[in-house]
């Protein structure tokens, strides 16, 4: 029998083997399954509308104040600067006389001619009026001697004395009027004072041939009284044509010296502040030379040059943001350049400022903000954080509606600060990855944040 063969030993060796076969089913059965290996965790990111990147973007600019209007002061005339009436800083009206010149290089010439001119005109006005006396009386008295002709009337011997007595007075007048004018040395004057003595003589002739029939009691034919009275009206006549030749004559004259002294005489055309002087007391200058500037007291303005990409986003009447230091005032863009520049390719925007919260001067430094959110094509402003750089150049990442990472080149046209400017085939409604967007790839899945 097999049981009775088996010995003590045996018995003990198929005990441990149970034993340890128990033991391996029991660790079996109590053992908890392994955990398993845990997904991959997707990238997080932020996302924002391309068009609302770019709708708020503000590029900025550093300038200076200037006046709104500023205005040089140009030499009309060649010559030495005889009179500088004003100097830097002092406040002028329109018109008023800064600076002075003298072309023949003798101060006052021509300002003591106007003078002597605008006295020969005030004798020739006396003049004219002492002839036009004297012709009008010379008319009255003929007259009386052809009534006295025709009525055998004579006039009272008082009448004529008193006639005798105004064309004695007309001569006297004349005759200082011609002495005054002698002292000027006006040919005009002259003339139209010897022209007055002459019908102050006539008339006086008139009033001796009166008197001396009043006192006779003699009489004249009728004839020869009409004769002088056509005669007086004849003188009368060339006299106010002689007179008004003479007028104009003088008047010429006196309109080129006054223009003489006005070409001497750098007014500011405008009113404002002397800001600059190039030309001294003695200095000789050429006609056309800038001897200062003045700068308009109301309003500023600045002007910014900007490329083609801010050019194509700005337009007349908008208004933008200037700072200087912490204050903060707006402008308005009252003209934009027709075209840029040859040699920079930059466009000139100008600028007004009507009102700022403290008082500002010229060539004070101020920063232009512009705003360069509107769309133009397909270029974009966007802040740089937004680009990454790969081998193949600068890139934007987009997410579909699956959450599916898109890899997009831009092409940098320029950097403004923070922001740079570039050219994608992106459409606004673009979603754009905004947080998140340095280690993606195209074609990764992400976790979207609000």
């Amino acid at each position: 029998m097999i049981r009775e063969r088996l010995t003590k030993k045996h018995w003990v060796i198929l005990a441990l083997i149970g034993v340890g076969i128990a033991i391996v089913a029991g660790r079996y059965f109590s053992a908890e399954p392994e955990p398993a290996a845990p997904e991959r965790q997707l990238p997080t990111v932020h996302l924002q509308k391309l068009e609302t990147l770019t709708s708020e973007a503000i590029v900025s600019f550093p300038a200076h104040i200037e006046s709104a209007q500023a205005a040089p002061l140009v030499a009309r005339m060649g010559g030495r600067v005889t009179a500088v009436r004003h100097q830097l800083g002092d406040r002028v009206r329109a018109a008023e006389v800064v600076v002075e010149i003298d072309g023949r290089g003798e101060a006052n010439l021509t300002r003591v001619q106007v003078a002597n001119l605008a006295q020969s005109v005030d004798l020739l006005n006396a003049s004219e009026r002492a002839a036009i006396d004297g012709a009008a009386l010379a008319i009255t008295l003929a007259e009386y001697n052809l009534r006295l002709a025709q009525a055998t009337s004579p006039l009272t011997i008082a009448g004529a004395g008193v006639a005798r007595e105004q064309a004695d007075l007309a001569v006297r007048s004349a005759q200082l009027a011609l002495e005054d004018a002698r002292e000027t040395g006006v040919d005009a004057a002259i003339r139209a004072a010897d022209i007055a003595l002459k019908n102050a003589g006539l008339a006086q002739d008139q009033a001796t041939i009166n008197r001396r029939l009043t006192s006779a009691q003699g009489s004249i034919s009728v004839p020869q009284a009409r004769l002088n009275v056509e005669s007086a009206r004849t003188a009368a006549s060339s006299t106010a044509a002689q007179l008004a030749s003479q007028q104009q004559l003088l008047t010429t004259q006196l309109r080129v010296a006054q223009e003489q002294v006005r070409l001497q005489q750098i007014t500011s055309p405008l009113a404002g502040e002397v800001t600059r002087f190039t030309a001294r007391l003695g200095d000789y200058v050429q006609p056309g030379t800038v001897v200062g500037e003045v700068n308009a007291f109301a309003g500023a303005a600045v002007r910014v040059v900007v490329p083609t990409g801010v050019h194509d986003r700005l337009q007349v009447g908008q208004a933008v943001l200037l700072k200087r230091g912490d204050m903060e005032f707006m402008g308005t863009i009252t003209r934009i350049a027709s075209a840029p520049a040859t040699a920079t390719g930059l466009w000139q925007v100008d600028i007004a400022i009507t009102s700022t919260p403290e008082t500002l001067h010229p060539t004070d430094l101020v920063v232009v903000w512009l705003p360069v959110g509107a769309t133009a094509g397909d270029t974009y402003f966007l802040p740089l954080e937004l680009l990454v750089i790969r081998q193949e150049g600068a890139v934007l990442f987009t997410v579909d509606d699956e959450r599916r990472v898109h890899l997009h080149t831009a092409e940098v046209v320029a950097f403004h600060g923070p922001l740079a400017e570039i050219r994608t085939e992106l459409t606004g409604d673009a979603l754009v990855v905004v947080e998140g967007n340095r280690t993606l790839a195209e074609g990764d899945m992400v976790t979207i944040t609000q």
